[in-house]
């Protein structure tokens, strides 16, 4: 993730905020460099993720589960269904580290 998902769509999705932080680009790389990794970069292609808001859904009930950690709806559901912009929160990326 580019940022930290607001704490609502956290809660919706089954995440609490640390498996929500450890998720984000900056704790990914706090997390490779605890464990041992050096020159650590993560890179965000900038990509556009090419997933919209589908017209047809708008309730957060009646979202796949599919993809998801506790059983909540998926993040991107939520995302599409909360009419959020997916790309300024999730990222395709390349990590780059040593050991």
């Amino acid at each position: 993730l580019k940022q930290a998902l607001p704490a609502e769509l956290a809660a919706r999705v089954g995440m609490s905020g640390d498996v929500i932080e450890a998720l984000t680009m900056s704790g990914y790389e706090s997390t490779l460099a605890a464990a041992g990794f050096t020159a650590v970069e993560i890179i965000d292609s900038g990509s556009d993720l090419n997933v919209h808001r589908r017209p047809e859904a708008t309730d957060l009930d009646s979202a796949p589960a599919s993809g998801t950690c506790g059983g909540g709806v998926s993040i991107i559901s939520a995302l599409r269904l909360l009419d959020v912009d997916v790309n300024d929160y999730a990222a395709s990326v390349k990590i780059f580290a040593l050991k």
